[in-house]
């Protein structure tokens, strides 16, 4: 299906096809990871990253390369040489390195590229709204598997609620995958559909879906024992929330959502996730500790300071710790450090000028939003997430879009004293879209 989809955006006129696509195809990867397993592991990031690298083929000189994209440029450049220090250990497989491309390059690829794809794209908001719609409903089916698993394990369980739900991220309702995945996609959904529920252009019915299924992702999120995706969402529709109650027009909008959502979670949802669960629910989310999660950062640190100019190689940090007898690195920044060196801290600078850019694209108040949100969530979700999911690379990489297309179009399509009036305005309506 994802496939299809990506084959059919290259086909179709509409403009922003391919980034609708791309979304599209990030929100069905962890479904798909859960549902059949014989699906190859990566399949998304292959998708993903090579259908925005076939359109940047086709769509070559439609804007001329800048900083931003020289800066991608060198992120993938800088994630390459630890490579050597696997090659030149005679004792490593190549299986062992193909493994290291595949898990640890493929998504920073993906990420590259579909952020070139949408530095050169002006989305409307109507097109915003289409694309945040499909990367939700990408996730949705997630919801049914986490159905199934939960009947299944109930059954067996009985009302025994400590073996069904205990106080730790557990894999029992993902149907064994990793918890702490699927409650970053769930977040993520849950922040796509109340950003669509903020949307003052969407009709009742479409506002009130969206807020519907934002709440059951959450709840879907929430009983992972995952508290990272929920986490992530939160900051992340809180740094949205600031920039729209900048503009006095969507201050009733914004304060009208966050009552009857608040509502509804504190009054019901919660409640009924507490009793269900026991209470261990809310023994899980009161509990602050990091699980760990502190000591593979000193560790990743350390690592970088034992081995500075290239690192340890991807994938390898989890063989060099003293912390933790062994452990993967969640934390993409310092993970860059550990395992690619120098580079590393190279590329993620990158990450961190790519986070704190969404902050300042333009458009409208609900666009701004929306691109602050994604790179809110991305950069949350890459201090515990890591690079494991692509919804995090889309995610970030969407946020880029649009920002200074108006000022290049200006200049393009501004005629010169010797251009006849029948030339002028040409090149507008091949990059703007209608507002």
């Amino acid at each position: 299906v994802c496939a299809a989809a990506l084959l059919a955006a290259f086909v179709l006129p509409v403009r922003h096809a391919v980034l609708l696509a791309l979304a599209y195809t990030a929100g069905a990867e962890v479904y798909w990871r859960m549902a059949a397993p014989e699906v190859p592991w990566e399949w998304a990031k292959y998708l993903v990253a090579g259908a925005a690298l076939a359109h940047l083929a086709v769509a070559r000189g439609d804007r001329p390369p800048g900083r931003w994209a020289l800066a991608l440029g060198a992120y993938v450049a800088c994630l390459v040489p630890s490579l050597l220090v696997l090659a030149s250990d005679p004792l490593q497989p190549m299986a062992r390195i193909s493994d290291a491309v595949r898990f640890y390059l493929l998504n920073p690829l993906a990420l590259a590229a579909t952020a070139a794809v949408a530095l050169r794209t002006e989305l409307s908001r109507r097109e915003w709204a289409r694309l945040l719609g499909a990367w939700l409903l990408g996730h949705v089916p997630i919801l049914g598997v986490m159905g199934m698993a939960y009947l299944t394990v109930r059954a067996r369980a009985g009302d025994d609620l400590r073996a069904l739900f205990p106080d730790d991220s557990t894999g029992l309702l993902t149907g064994g995958f990793g918890p702490n995945q699927v409650s970053g996609a769930l977040g993520l959904a849950t922040l796509l559909g109340i950003l669509l529920a903020l949307d003052a252009r969407r009709s009742l019915v479409q506002r009130a879906l969206a807020l519907g299924l934002a709440l059951a992702t959450a709840t879907g999120s929430a009983l992972t024992f995952s508290r990272g995706g929920l986490y992530g969402a939160g900051i992340a529709l809180l740094a949205a929330l600031v920039v729209l109650a900048r503009a006095p027009a969507e201050r009733r909008r914004v304060l009208g959502v966050v009552a009857v959502l608040g509502a509804v979670a504190v009054f019901v949802v919660t409640p009924r996730l507490v009793s269900l669960t026991g209470g261990m629910l809310a023994t899980r989310f009161a509990d602050t500790q990091p699980t760990g999660r502190d000591q593979l950062v000193l560790d990743d640190l350390l690592i970088f300071g034992a081995h500075p100019v290239l690192g340890v190689g991807p994938g390898e940090a989890s063989e060099h710790r003293t912390l933790l007898a062994y452990g993967i690195g969640h934390t993409e920044y310092t993970r860059l450090l550990a395992e690619h060196g120098m580079p590393g801290l190279v590329a993620a600078v990158v990450l961190v000028a790519l986070c704190v850019r969404a902050w300042r694209t333009g458009g409208t108040a609900w666009e701004h939003a929306v691109r602050v949100a994604l790179g809110t969530w991305a950069a949350a979700s890459l201090a515990h997430l890591a690079m494991r999911i692509a919804d995090v690379a889309v995610a970030l990489a969407l946020a880029q879009a649009g920002a200074g297309m108006l000022a290049h179009v200006a200049r393009t399509a501004r005629p010169s004293h010797a251009a006849s009036p029948g030339a002028r305005g040409h090149a507008a309506p091949t990059i703007l879209s209608t507002r």
